[in-house]
């Protein structure tokens, strides 16, 4: 399963947990900061940005945090997010 640009992942029961926990956290935060549609994408960028912030630093509290916000391409993500809270509002 590819869910990166990097590299496959392996589909373990502990990766499908993880993306689909991930998925639910996106999506909250999507509808948390959708109103209003002004400042809508830095909202999220923030919230999302801080969300995988403390993710990485359960899973590697060693890591160096500031490094890692900046190297993160969580953009698409959001730009993610916004399609999908554009289009669920036309269904």
């Amino acid at each position: 399963m590819y869910l990166t640009h990097y590299r496959p992942v392996q589909p373990t029961a502990a990766n499908v947990r993880q993306l689909l926990a991930s998925l639910d956290a996106f999506v909250a935060i999507a509808e948390q900061y959708a109103s209003p549609l002004e400042g809508r994408h830095q909202r999220i960028a923030e919230a999302m940005l801080d969300w995988l912030t403390a993710q990485l630093a359960t899973i590697n509290p060693a890591a160096d945090l500031q490094q890692a916000r900046a190297a993160t391409d969580a953009d698409l993500n959001i730009q993610g997010v916004e399609v999908w809270l554009d289009k669920s509002k036309s269904l």
